[in-house]
């Protein structure tokens, strides 16, 4: 019974110390308390819009033979402009590690386009093309000038709407940051021909450009017949009087005029730039003009020893570092220092690449034979047949004179090829004291004839008397198409 008296009790406290505990049983129960999050649409939806360029998308590591083939350059029109023969890597690998396989020339040597293969957070890989060669490599993007991206319109340095454009800047163009204002960046454009100020998005820029079109062979310079011509130094203005361009200080053609009360809206297109604006009657000249086309604004170390073995590589030949495939020969008889066997299947060789200047690279050892029997059929298309005169001893030392001459007679061979005429020509050649006469035995081309006989002159001081034909049969496997 004291056990039971003692519960109640208990109880009785406990009702007292939770006594708004007790009613809640009775009462609406409070909600709990939830943070609600908004959407990303309404955040969006809130804040000002700033249109941010999109993200870039990086390239995935391609074989050398995707990249190393016809007409890429206009299949691939992303482009780049090297400011700097900068460092170069074979590998994606050996770039990421800054283990450089190419050095980079110490002295700048201008702007060059490059065509970009592959995009890497910290990295393009490039082809280098020229004298007779090309190659795939790795570069900093640091090494790269910052140009327009896209093509974009040169907008009023006040602000004004980018309708009100009337320069119209290609890919690639390169412009001066002055400031900024209001968003944009207030630029100057020199692009040889003319001058321009205006602004642009910063979003425009960047290391790597896309081309609107495969570069012509022409550089893009004026060629061809003009409605009219705008005199050098004129200042193009918009129609309420605004300046927009100021001529350079050459003439330049418009492809387009509209007379106006108080001057000539034209048109001026040219390297992938556009200018429309008002000009003075007085600063154009109508009626159609001409144009042709204009012209375009040492490696380290060398070819080494003298007694170097040299050899001519063909096109389609292959240039390898390591067990890398880097790049190809592009012209006919390339030439590299034959640098001795390396390993049982390959040659190493001393030669000239573009930007890079003398580096040493692998050949194939069954490229280099049958470069050397390539090179062998190209110096027999030139033979000496029937020799006479001379004693045995001086026709000896001729006739070992005017092999001495067969590379150079071989070169006035080509050039006489490249003007459309294969041949064969046959030459009876009379060789008296010093003084040589060519006949022609069946056709005959006057540029090639005084070629061939300045070289037989060389031979001809030797003083003796000597008389063979000469013979040029071209040789397919080593001429065009060969």
């Amino acid at each position: 019974m004291a056990s039971l008296l003692r519960f109640f009790a208990g109880l009785s406290l406990l009702t007292v110390a939770c006594g708004p505990a007790a009613s809640s049983f009775s009462a609406v129960p409070a909600p709990p308390v939830v943070e609600v999050e908004v959407s990303s649409e309404q955040a969006k939806a809130e804040e000002p819009v700033i249109r941010a360029p999109a993200e870039m998308l990086y390239d995935e590591v391609r074989d050398p033979e995707a990249l190393l083939v016809d007409d890429i350059e206009r299949t691939e029109l992303r482009r780049a402009y090297l400011v700097d023969a900068a460092d170069g890597y074979w590998t994606l690998a050996r770039a990421q590690a800054g283990e450089v396989d190419l050095e980079g020339m110490r002295q700048p040597r201008g702007r060059h386009e490059l065509v970009v293969t592959e995009v890497h957070p910290k990295h393009l890989r490039v082809l280098v093309a020229g004298q007779g060669v090309e190659v795939v490599a790795y570069v900093n993007r640091e090494a790269f000038v910052k140009t327009t991206r896209e093509r974009v319109q040169l907008a009023p340095t006040d602000g004004g709407a980018i309708s009100e454009a009337q320069v119209s800047l290609p890919p690639g163009a390169m412009v001066k940051v002055i400031g900024q204002r209001r968003g944009r960046l207030q630029v100057t454009v020199e692009a040889g021909w003319f001058t321009a100020v205006g602004s642009i998005l910063p979003a425009a820029f960047g290391r790597v450009f896309r081309r609107d079109q495969p570069k012509s062979d022409h550089h893009g310079h004026w060629q061809g017949t003009f409605p009219c011509s705008v005199a050098a130094g004129t200042v193009l203005r918009t129609s309420s009087g605004a300046e927009i361009a100021r001529l350079g200080s050459s003439s330049a053609p418009c492809s387009e005029v509209e007379e106006l009360d108080d001057g000539y809206r034209v048109v001026l297109s040219r390297d992938g730039y556009r200018i429309e604006g008002v000009a003075a009657k007085a600063q154009v000249s109508r009626g159609r003009t001409g144009r042709g086309y204009g012209t375009s604004g040492r490696g380290r170390g060398g070819w080494g020893a003298s007694h170097s073995t040299y050899r001519y590589l063909w096109p389609g030949d292959r240039l390898y570092s390591s067990d890398q495939l880097v790049g190809r020969v592009m012209g006919r008889r390339f030439r590299v220092a034959d640098r001795g066997a390396k390993g049982t299947d390959m040659h190493l060789v001393h030669t000239h690449l573009p930007l890079w200047g003398f580096e040493d690279l692998l050949v194939a050892r069954a490229t280099i034979q049958a470069a050397i029997d390539k090179n062998t059929r190209y110096l027999n298309r030139v033979t000496f047949d029937h020799i006479l005169g001379a004693s045995s001893a001086k026709k000896r030392a001729l006739v070992e004179a005017l092999e001495g001459r067969r590379e150079q007679m071989n070169r006035c061979f080509d050039a006489t090829q490249k003007r459309g005429h294969m041949g064969p020509f046959r030459y009876r050649v009379d060789l008296v004291l010093g003084k040589s006469k060519l006949t022609a035995q069946s056709s005959s081309q006057k540029t090639l004839d005084s070629c061939l006989q300045r070289n037989v002159d060389l031979v001809g001081q030797r003083g003796a008397r000597l008389r063979f034909d000469l013979v040029l049969t071209s040789d397919p496997a080593v001429d065009a198409g060969g």
